[in-house]
């Protein structure tokens, strides 16, 4: 099973509110005087962090599986291991610069829209959705903003989540 991380605004919300609780109950285990209104921090008392933050993928990817079934079959404690794992990330950092190679071509460098995200798949062998993530994923560390010009532009860019959710 493929696990991933829920995005960054989320980890910053729960992050608020567990330190909230916190603060809460040493303030309650410190202090001898009563809490004043004014002073109160609004929290959930009975919010405690799920720890668990990796959350189950529910799409299909070829490239992990393979992988994760291939270096099993090494004996543990070889070099070999290491030596393999960094071949899977070259691997996967090539087929990341074909992707941003193939939407600079197929746009012209940008100067057309994006036309078929189906031949894309198709001509890079991405059929798997969980394999045209990974993939997007580092091709979008490469190339910033390319997920966006591919999927088009989100309402809310994860740093502008943050940042609502900051004010809160």
């Amino acid at each position: 099973t493929v696990k991933q991380m829920p995005p960054c605004h989320e980890h910053t919300y729960n992050q608020r509110r567990y330190m909230r609780a916190e603060l809460g109950a040493l303030w309650k285990a410190t202090s001898d005087e009563e809490i004043g209104m004014d002073s109160v921090i609004h929290s959930d008392e009975t919010f405690t962090p799920n720890l668990n933050i990796f959350q189950d993928i529910l799409h299909r990817d070829t490239f992990v599986k393979n992988f994760l079934e291939q270096v099993f079959q090494l004996k543990p404690n070889l070099s070999l291991r290491s030596t393999f794992l960094a071949q899977f990330l070259l691997v996967l950092h090539r087929k990341a610069l074909t992707l941003i190679k193939y939407i600079e071509d197929d746009t012209q460098k940008g100067k057309k829209p994006f036309k078929s995200l189906r031949s894309l798949k198709t001509d890079l062998d991405l059929a798997a959705e969980g394999d045209l993530y990974i993939i997007m994923a580092l091709a979008e560390k490469i190339k910033p903003g390319l997920h966006s010009f591919i999927f088009g532009r989100p309402f809310h860019t994860s740093m502008q989540e943050r940042d609502v959710l900051m004010t809160f």
